[in-house]
């Protein structure tokens, strides 16, 4: 069995491997889905991601998935859907910056005629934006809503509910400057974090991948605006997305199938050192015993005289 906290793990933290960011290294093993892998995991599957132009990049990055090229803009504030109809899989964006639609509202009182396999919300940035003074106050009351909602009913098979975006202020616009501030936005996803951390024996399981943020914040001119970032970065994201979705539908069935397992990364770093020292304890007992032995044979001649 997976231990669940390490299962976790990816959604907190890790690392680029490269320069060129092709290479995202959790803290504990993912797998990089495509092909028939990727066919596998979303197969008769949904996946519904709700919020901003920030989630719009994301649900961009995961049709690229099945779909190489970017996809039309001309439907940038507005719902948009794309069916896979050889794997059955669908996957939309619900364009709703507040969470506040009659229809996102359905989905989290647990209404709603569909249950995707997996839903992916955001909001935040726009609540700094539109509320002023009252942004905190008004975005906690739909903050509360989509952690309630998981409470006390099954949405989704599994929900994410993304951080507020780190953003790269020195490139942000000037209006956008005055408004997404570095303080509120950590006011917002340290609030996140306590909601989260409370959360237990919820109805739908909910995670919010910190990670994101990191992933973005730990780049170079992977984005010309400050909020919105390029494909090395929401390909990234949505990795992370099929991997909480799907890695514990089965388990690893040989080496080539990197899932979140135990002996993976840190353990087993810990577990070969522990190997060595121990191989090195044997040795140098052995060695002192040889060294014995030689003694006793040396003055056995000795003893006899």
């Amino acid at each position: 069995m997976v231990p669940p906290e390490r299962c976790r793990n990816m959604l907190k933290e890790g690392k680029w491997e490269t320069n060129e960011y092709n290479q995202w290294r959790s803290l504990c093993e993912t797998k990089r889905y495509k092909g028939k892998d990727l066919h596998e995991c979303l197969r008769n599957k949904s996946i519904i991601y709700v919020g901003d132009s920030i989630m719009r990049e994301q649900y961009y990055a995961m049709i690229q998935l099945f779909r190489p090229g970017r996809p039309s803009q001309e439907a940038i504030h507005q719902d948009q859907k794309v069916f896979i109809k050889k794997h059955n899989v669908t996957i939309e964006m619900w364009w709703d910056p507040f969470l506040n639609s009659n229809r996102t509202l359905q989905m989290l009182q647990g209404n709603a005629q569909e249950r995707p396999a997996l839903l992916i919300l955001d909001t935040g940035i726009w609540y700094m934006k539109d509320f002023g003074n009252r942004y905190l106050q008004e975005w906690k009351v739909t903050a509360d809503r989509v952690f309630d909602g998981v409470k006390k009913h099954t949405i989704a098979d599994k929900v994410l509910l993304s951080p507020v975006e780190a953003v790269e202020y020195d490139l942000l616009s000037p209006s956008r400057k005055k408004t997404m501030t570095y303080d509120k936005i950590t006011l917002m996803n340290n609030y996140l974090r306590e909601r989260e951390s409370t959360l237990e024996d919820s109805a739908t399981p909910l995670a919010v991948p910190f990670v994101w943020n990191q992933m973005a914040a730990s780049t170079q001119n992977q984005t010309l605006d400050g909020l919105h970032f390029k494909p090395p970065v929401t390909n990234a994201q949505a990795q992370i997305a099929l991997n909480y979705l799907c890695n514990d539908s089965k388990i690893p069935s040989g080496i080539d199938r990197t899932y979140d397992y135990y002996l993976s990364g840190y353990p087993v770093a810990i577990l070969a050192s522990s190997l060595c020292l121990i191989g090195l304890v044997i040795i140098t007992l052995l060695t002192y015993r040889i060294r014995l032995l030689d003694t006793l044979y040396a003055i056995k001649p000795q003893l006899i005289l």
